[in-house]
């Protein structure tokens, strides 16, 4: 089942493109509604007894497609026999048909009988807008450094910066950075060198910075990080993303911020996330895209991990590779996301990249369903067909703890 994420606003299963065949009746493959009785011929053939989970969820949506695609003829024609042929075709499948599909057959059997004062009908069953769950946009806490951010020119308006001719004047220091200012005096305050030369450097850094002299500050504080210090390294990289003190990059701020988040610096690790939020520094290629969500996925954001799993899942910007895509949508499921849950209920549903456990497909799919994942549910059904009485009982059982256990 292809997945589609970030590059579109909303996560969903489409039935387009990638089969070259014209007898092709997979979810790559585009349906074309010239063509309906290839379809029905298709759904007539198949052994119900036989398909496997996936192969199930194709064919009820199939099935409702066909129904949207043929009450949409009916209603072309909007006379008693479109509607009664509409009805025909309705009855072969009625033991299957899904709400969409009984909806129409209601409206048809009322326009078809003369009344128009019938029920509104349903959206189509392939919206983008509401089929399987959407996928936010990463959503963090603000945070004091996330509202300067926003709220800096510089970042929100890209400015170019002024022609300097060889024989100019120095340029005056720069504006007073209060939120810089304060964090650079949390960094001299730090009494833990012991080399007096040291001390007094980081004195001068913050008296550089009491002034505006960012550029001289830059310089001392490059020294620190330069030796793997922490909190300098954070510092280097707030000065590289908003161009104070030096010239703005914010791919190298990025680079700043790695080194020093890989030594569990936190502030490092919260101003990388508030980056990939809004992209800055990000490539935009399909593997620069995988590298800036796999960076974040790895800083622990839930929404990067699922959609990580998706890239994987599908072979976008990397080599495709459905053991990594399940590693990816465990670990945001664990941290309750429920898009990474609901996939993570296909893959074992599906055995895709996990071994085959009924069981465990329905724990996620019934973990998500409590978190709003509608589409959950009907999913949940499908599965516990494939259960015996014992079974179904042990799967709600490991339901009821995963949710219990996620909840705390």
């Amino acid at each position: 089942m292809r997945r589609v994420g970030r590059f579109l606003p909303v996560l969903i299963i489409p039935l387009m493109g990638g089969c070259a065949s014209s007898d092709c009746f997979e979810w790559s493959c585009e349906l074309d509604a010239r063509d309906l009785p290839k379809y029905q011929t298709f759904l007539q053939a198949q052994d119900l007894t036989k398909l496997t989970f996936g192969e199930k969820e194709y064919r009820y949506q199939l099935i409702q497609w066909i129904g949207e695609k043929q009450f949409a003829a009916a209603k072309q024609g909007n006379q008693k026999s479109d509607y009664d042929q509409f009805l025909k075709s309705y009855a072969a499948l009625e033991a299957e048909a899904g709400q969409t599909f009984s909806v129409y057959a209601e409206i048809a059997k009322a326009r078809s009988s003369g009344d128009t004062t019938v029920a509104e009908e349903p959206k189509p069953i392939f919206s983008k807008d509401d089929f399987i769950p959407k996928i936010p946009p990463l959503q963090l806490e603000v945070t004091d450094a996330q509202i300067t951010i926003a709220a800096n020119p510089i970042i929100t308006e890209f400015r170019q910066p002024e022609p300097v001719e060889p024989e100019a004047l120095p340029t005056p220091n720069a504006p007073i950075d209060s939120l810089l200012n304060r964090s650079i005096s949390h960094f001299s305050d730090n009494n833990s060198d012991s080399d007096p030369s040291q001390k007094e450097l980081k004195r001068l850094i913050d008296e550089a910075a009491a002034q505006g002299d960012y550029a001289t500050a830059f310089e001392g504080l490059m020294n620190f990080a330069n030796r793997d210090d922490t909190h300098a390294q954070y510092l280097i990289g707030r000065m590289y993303q908003d161009g104070i003190g030096v010239d703005q990059n914010y791919q190298t701020a990025i680079d700043w911020f790695e080194k020093s988040s890989n030594q569990n610096g936190n502030d490092a690790k919260g101003a990388l996330l508030e980056m990939y939020e809004v992209g800055l520094g990000v490539p935009q290629t399909a593997r620069g895209l995988v590298t800036w969500h796999l960076r974040a996925a790895k800083l622990g954001n839930p929404s990067a991990q699922t959609q990580v799993g998706i890239f994987y899942e599908n072979g976008e910007g990397v080599t495709k590779n459905l053991n990594e895509a399940a590693k990816w949508y465990r670990r945001a499921a664990l941290q309750g996301n429920p898009n990474a849950q609901f996939l993570l209920g296909w893959m074992y549903a599906e055995g895709q990249g996990v071994e085959l456990d009924f069981i465990e497909a329905y724990s996620w799919f019934y973990v998500a369903n409590t978190r709003g994942l509608a589409d959950a549910s009907r999913l949940m059904k499908l599965v516990l067909e494939e259960l015996t009485a014992e079974e179904i009982k042990s799967a709600q059982q490991r339901a009821d703890q995963r949710a219990a256990k996620l909840r705390g």
